[in-house]
Parts: structure tokens; C-alpha cells; sequence
């Protein structure tokens, strides 16, 4: 599995009047919901990749758990 996503975004320059394509490498994400406080916040794969006893961190509740102890996980 690859952990980095390539994203294109059409841009327009006002000063030339040109329209281009610009890329950018982007860190794939998943979103998880914490068991105490029931609400939903991204991860990065690569942070959690074959690392099943990683804990998260809740940002908003600072409860640590799991992924197997999350109440969804959503990829």
C-alpha cells in the first residue's frame, strides 16, 4: 500500500491571465472515532501502518486507545 497520494489542482495566475496545473504530495488519512468522547478525527496511514500496538490520541478528549478499540475506523 502506498502511503502518499498525488493530488492535481487547476490554478489560475490573475498577473499572466494563464491557467495551470500544479501537483502536490499528499499523506493518505483515515478517520476514527474515539471510544470516550464518540467523535470522528484523521490519522495518517503511515503513522499506524503494521503498528497494532500504536496508540491514538483523541484531540479533543485525550483518551488513548487503539485502532481495534476505536468505535469505527474509517478508511
Amino acid at each position: 500500500m502506498i502511503d502518499l497520494a498525488y493530488v492535481m489542482f487547476i490554478k489560475h495566475d490573475k498577473h499572466q491571465n494563464k491557467i495551470y496545473m500544479e501537483g502536490k504530495i499528499m499523506a493518505r488519512m483515515f478517520w476514527v472515532v474515539c471510544p470516550e468522547c464518540k467523535k470522528k478525527f484523521y490519522v495518517a496511514t503511515i503513522d499506524f501502518k503494521n503498528k497494532k500496538d500504536r496508540r491514538m490520541l483523541c484531540p479533543f478528549c485525550s483518551a488513548r486507545f487503539n485502532e481495534d478499540e476505536a468505535l469505527e475506523v474509517i478508511r
